[in-house]
């Protein structure tokens, strides 16, 4: 296991200026417990609703305790309290294989001091980003990232594992639009994606609404009767700010998504074999 760190050296090389909490409470208690028996206080705490309703469903059909979290909770006359986690304690208590789950317990305390470690707990970490979350998919093995990458590797673009700090330090072909990238592959196929990594490559880096652009090139019927690889690539490639600045004023001109101005845009530039009507007009 080559990429192993030992946790000390992840700590700021200097604490200069930081102010430790004394006050620091006391340890929680680890303790096995039925998740049906365990409460949530809707003062604070939003209700499940249909995202996180879909999020159960779709965990408790792959549930497996190596990707379990301990929820937080609090010792009150009412029972055993929830300041976090209440998606995990709502899936464990509905699969059937699930009997007892670990929590961590801590000392009895106000609403507001539940609702101030209820926030602390969801702000005071580092997101996850979809890149980060794409390369873990790659080690964990999906197949789909898998064969996302493949292309990626094909056509000389790279998901960096962090963004640079600034713009300018982007090399061409990066991109962070994994997302977009993941919606194109699963709506087009591999073979739509290579070309369409192909021809934005030489971007830097690679943006959601240039990918979401092109596509509309490709597949939108009033586009894809003059769609030419070899024509648009060159008007992708030599792409720079004046044809964002045009794109922006005509998405708030006309109402249309900033990816739909930018294809627009493109496609003004691109020689033409005969324009529908309807292109013709918008002209």
């Amino acid at each position: 296991m080559s990429g192993l760190r030992p946790i000390a050296s992840l700590a700021p090389a200097s604490l200069h200026g930081v102010r430790f909490n004394e006050d620091v409470g006391d340890p929680p208690e680890l303790r096995w417990v039925d998740p049906a028996t365990l409460w949530v206080d809707d003062t604070y705490q939003r209700r499940i609703g249909k995202e996180g309703t879909a999020l159960i469903r779709r965990i408790l059909g792959r549930f497996d305790w190596s990707k379990f979290q301990a929820p937080n909770v609090i010792e009150t006359p009412h029972g055993l309290v929830i300041t976090n986690g209440q998606h995990s304690a709502t899936i464990a208590a509905t699969h059937p294989a699930v009997e007892l789950i670990p929590v961590l317990v801590s000392r009895p305390r106000s609403v507001a001091r539940q609702a101030e470690s209820f926030i602390a707990i969801n702000t005071d970490r580092t997101a996850v980003t979809k890149p980060q979350l794409f390369h873990s998919a790659l080690v964990a093995g999906d197949p789909e990232i898998i064969a996302i990458q493949k292309v990626m590797d094909e056509t000389g673009v790279r998901v960096p594992r962090s963004p640079p700090p600034r713009k300018d330090l982007y090399k061409p072909g990066d991109t962070v639009a994994v997302g977009t990238v993941i919606d194109f592959y699963r709506s087009h196929g591999p073979g739509a994606l290579r070309t369409a990594l192909s021809l934005l490559k030489t971007r830097r880096p690679i943006q959601m609404i240039e990918v979401r652009a092109l596509e509309l090139l490709m597949f939108d019927p009033d586009y894809r009767g003059n769609w030419d690889p070899a024509a648009v690539g060159p008007i992708v490639a030599a792409s720079s700010g004046y044809e964002r600045r045009e794109a922006e004023a005509m998405a708030l001109t006309h109402e249309r998504p900033l990816y739909a101005a930018l294809a627009l845009v493109w496609y003004r530039r691109v020689p033409k074999k005969i324009a529908s009507p309807e292109l013709r007009r918008a002209r």
